[in-house]
């Protein structure tokens, strides 16, 4: 009869469960009985709880047009097929009903007689439950390690790279040199005003490999061609594990003093982190593939109606001509569907014009003013850290209902808050941010700079542009424009009449 070998491993792997040790004891099987392997369905690096009929490569040869090819599939033992006890069920049920043989040399299975198919059904239950065991075994190891600050496998946070504990078994997270400096780079971009889309867009253009990409090649493998994206370097950027913090579904692992459990090194302090922060807060704006290559004033000009931030869009004519527009259409009202106000509607190079001509008039002959971080006290660093870290735990006090959780979260709590007492009592003195001057006007930077860099300006002085463009009477008439610049100091309108 006509054999399918059936060989399967799956992570845990061990010396006496290896491919070759499978194939042989199938291989001995066949020929002591006088059939033929014609085939050999391997799934490596597959779990057990998979459904045999999902798998890679035994899947296929279960697919109807396959059945004539094979009579007999045979394995190791029941658990090389699958460990959860529906799915083997119903590869049972499928044996039956094409008249094909199961047979599993270890466990004595052979499904051509009740006892056999008792066994296989009785075997199967016991294949589930050792499933269960090795999940939970697993969990209770990974939940182990997190609280020792290990790694437990799996994916490495970009930016790192596991190392072996010195002196002591198990890894932990050091420094990726090269990761590391990209971080940097985003970090110190985003801090200088940088949009996530322009810094995305310039780490795909010089074909920088997106963290996926870089752990595959790092591990030797392909990279699967992956691009940054906005939201992959927002999700980045906000994750704690950016200070080497131990996280558990986005969240802190902490130990029973409150203090986060710690990976490895962090990737930027605390005050670097804050601030990335604060700047993905103050611009947050939401950022679509329609907004690439967007006009010089996104993320400048607002709707002087609804405050909503304006968009560019380009009307092409029928002459082959493009016109670009800067467009709020504005909000809809609940239930009756109506415009909160009439459409915002402004040529581009209209309302480019206007803001440049109103900016150099504000601003031309001030000297350019960089705004410089100046850092908190250690303590009162410290002192942030342990107050965000009980607000955390207040939040979880509150969704927590085991006994168990809320006894550790209690303790941790207890320690975090003798902690700020204490740190509350040293003098401190807070961070804050510094406006330092250059040796040069905004005139003359500007008219220096390419497009993005007036927008990069634009944004670190803090103006914004609130239009307004109100009703074009007669219809034939474009209208007029109502704009003011507004900066975090002053306000200012442009020169001239509207």
């Amino acid at each position: 009869m006509r054999v399918l070998g059936r060989v399967r491993l799956s992570r845990a792997t061990e010396e006496s469960t290896s491919v070759e040790r499978q194939r042989e004891i199938i291989q001995t099987w066949a020929d002591q009985n006088g059939h033929d392997i014609i085939g050999w369905a391997e799934d490596l690096d597959i779990s057990g709880s998979v459904d045999p009929f999902d798998t890679p490569s035994l899947g296929p040869w279960l697919a109807e047009d396959r059945l004539p090819e094979w009579d007999i599939l045979c394995s190791w033992k029941l658990d090389r097929l699958a460990r959860r006890a529906i799915p083997l069920h119903r590869l049972f049920g499928l044996c039956q009903d094409h008249d094909k043989t199961l047979v599993c040399v270890s466990d004595n299975i052979d499904l051509s007689s009740w006892v056999g198919r008792l066994v296989a059904s009785v075997i199967a239950g016991v294949a589930e439950g050792e499933l269960e065991a090795i999940r939970e075994r697993a969990r209770g190891s990974q939940r182990k390690l997190r609280e020792l600050g290990r790694w437990a496998g799996g994916v490495v946070f970009y930016g790192y790279r596991p190392v072996p504990r010195e002196g002591a078994a198990g890894w932990v997270w050091d420094i990726d040199p090269h990761a590391s400096s990209v971080i940097d780079e985003i970090v110190e971009k985003v801090l200088d005003g940088r949009s996530v889309e322009s810094i995305a867009r310039d780490l795909n253009d010089r074909d920088e490999p997106s963290p996926s990409d870089y752990n595959r090649i790092r591990a030797g493998k392909p990279a699967r061609d992956k691009r940054w994206t906005t939201n992959g370097i927002k999700q980045l950027l906000r994750n704690p594990s950016m200070l080497g913090h131990t996280t558990h579904r986005g969240q802190t692992v902490r130990g029973d003093d409150g203090a986060p459990v710690l990976k490895g090194p962090a990737l930027v302090d605390p005050d670097r982190y804050d601030r990335v922060q604060s700047a993905l807060d103050s611009r947050s704006f939401s950022v679509t593939n329609r907004s690439t290559g967007a006009g010089p004033l996104l993320g400048v000009a607002f709707c002087g109606y609804c405050q909503r931030q304006m968009h560019t869009r380009r009307n092409h004519s029928r002459a082959g001509n493009t016109y670009r527009y800067y467009q709020c259409s504005g909000g809809r009202s609940a239930g009756t569907g109506v415009a909160d106000h009439p459409p915002n509607i402004v040529r581009a190079e209209e309302l480019e014009a206007l803001v440049e001509d109103g900016f150099l008039y504000a601003y031309g002959d001030e000297q350019v003013r960089e705004r410089v971080y100046v850092r908190a006290s250690d303590h009162t660093i410290e002192l942030n850290e342990a107050q965000k870290a009980l607000d955390e735990i207040t939040t979880l006090l509150g969704a927590t209902t085991s006994a168990s959780a809320r006894s550790r979260l209690s303790v941790q709590y207890r320690a975090l808050d003798s902690r700020v007492a204490e740190l509350e009592q040293l003098p401190t003195e807070e961070a804050r941010w510094e406006w330092q001057k250059k040796d040069y006007t905004y005139a003359d930077a500007w008219a220096g700079a390419d497009t993005e860099a007036r927008r990069q300006m634009l944004i670190r002085r803090g103006v914004t542009a609130a239009v307004k463009v109100h009703d074009r009477i007669p219809r034939r008439s474009r209208g007029w424009v109502e704009l003011t610049i507004h900066t975090p100091e002053t306000q200012k309108s442009p020169p001239g009449e509207p």
